[in-house]
């Protein structure tokens, strides 16, 4: 993998997707070239939608700053909906020290830039977009394509890529087509098209259980946000163990946004939408009670609940109805440890996403990449699959 002739693989990434999206993407590479002995190339760039506090204190410590990010002539429409955007690098979101130390060789597409003497900023504005082959390749190098129309989609992996429930697939010899078969002489190989849209994670099947087992060591343990967020969640863990008196907790996330433009919430009701959680929350109850657990919830504890809701009435609401939010919890202090990276909400929903992972009982939102990613978060924190569960009521393969 490295030495005299290195070789890398790189694929297209959405530019302008969240960061539990970008994951995805770059799990998806990571596995490509675990697979076929490759060095992973990644975005540098993540772009964030919100900031937590004044625009202008986020503007300072993005890398850009765009003011109507839909309507940009530098950068053009890419997003669901209008609004700021701030591009911050990856490293703010994963711990790369810790990545490289565990998964092994890896580099950003500014690094590769660096590697080949070559300007850093050739992906431009957006970031790592597609691996432009007239910019992006040095001339001394062999490149080859590969299409994502190849691959097939999978209908039944849609929802969170969520790798805490592993599945078994049969398929005949013949159906299989290995990633392995590809010239090893040719130095850089790249993927083209959605590989991350309708597939398992690692937009692959993995034919020994053993080579699933490392692409899951390498989602699970070695892609983690920098220490601040661990210690902040912690911290706010406490807290919620605090509020109800020593007993076990629970937390949802509920996903609400464009997915219900689109048709992926629960219900269009943020009330309903609740509501389904709040039924999650019975089924927990009895779940933790069928596995004989001591000091559980009272009917009246309040909960913690993520969510991208940002209505004050629906923020009421949930109030209301015992929710304890991520503002309700944060402390000065806390906000000294996240430094100035508590200023943007991408950042925030980091430590957020953590309290998740520590719930005695977890509700996600089904089709969501943030409740996958709480998923996995849970599995390495040692929580069984039955503590988790969906406030989804619908089929929404079937519909």
């Amino acid at each position: 993998m490295v030495g005299p002739t290195p070789r890398f693989l790189v694929k297209d990434n959405g530019w302008s997707f969240g960061f539990n999206n970008v994951r995805y993407m770059a799990e998806s590479t990571l596995a490509f070239g675990q697979i076929m002995y490759r060095i992973p190339i990644i975005a540098e760039t993540i772009w964030a939608r919100e900031c937590a506090v004044a625009s202008e204190v986020c503007a300072k410590y993005a890398l850009k700053y765009i003011k109507d990010r839909n309507h940009d002539p530098e950068i053009g429409a890419g997003w669901n909906d209008d609004g700021e955007a701030f591009k911050l690098s990856i490293s703010e979101f994963i711990d790369m020290p810790h990545f490289r130390k565990t998964f092994g060789p890896v580099l950003t597409a500014q690094e590769f830039f660096l590697l080949h003497d070559m300007p850093t900023n050739l992906t431009g504005v957006r970031g790592l977009d597609y691996w432009d082959e007239s910019k992006f390749t040095p001339p001394n190098m062999t490149k080859s394509n590969i299409n994502s129309d190849d691959f097939e989609r999978d209908q039944e992996s849609v929802m969170n890529h969520a790798l805490a429930f592993p599945s078994y697939d049969f398929a005949p010899d013949n159906d299989l087509r290995f990633l392995t078969y590809m010239d090893p002489a040719v130095q850089i190989l790249s993927f083209h098209g959605g590989y991350h849209d309708q597939r398992r994670p690692g937009a692959v099947r993995y034919t020994t259980a053993a080579m699933r087992a490392s692409f899951a060591d390498v989602v699970m343990r070695a892609i983690r946000p920098p220490k601040r967020y661990h210690v902040v969640a912690a911290l706010i863990a406490e807290r919620m163990q605090d509020k109800v008196h020593g007993r076990k907790w629970m937390a949802a996330h509920l996903r609400r946004g464009d997915f219900v433009q689109i048709g992926w919430a629960s219900d269009t009701s943020y009330q309903s939408d609740l509501g389904n959680v709040q039924k999650a929350f019975k089924v927990g109850v009895e779940k933790m009670r069928e596995h004989n657990y001591k000091d559980l919830p009272n009917a009246d504890d309040p909960f913690f609940l993520a969510t991208d809701d940002t209505s004050p009435e629906s923020l009421a609401y949930y109030r209301s109805q015992g929710a304890l939010l991520l503002a309700d919890l944060l402390t000065p202090s806390d906000l000294i440890i996240l430094g100035w990276q508590g200023s943007f909400a991408a950042l925030r929903a980091l430590a957020e996403q953590l309290v998740l992972s520590h719930a005695d009982y977890f509700v996600g939102s089904f089709m969501s990449s943030t409740t996958g990613g709480a998923l996995n978060m849970r599995a390495v924190r040692g929580h069984e699959a039955w503590t988790s569960g969906t406030s989804q009521t619908r089929d929404w393969m079937r519909e």
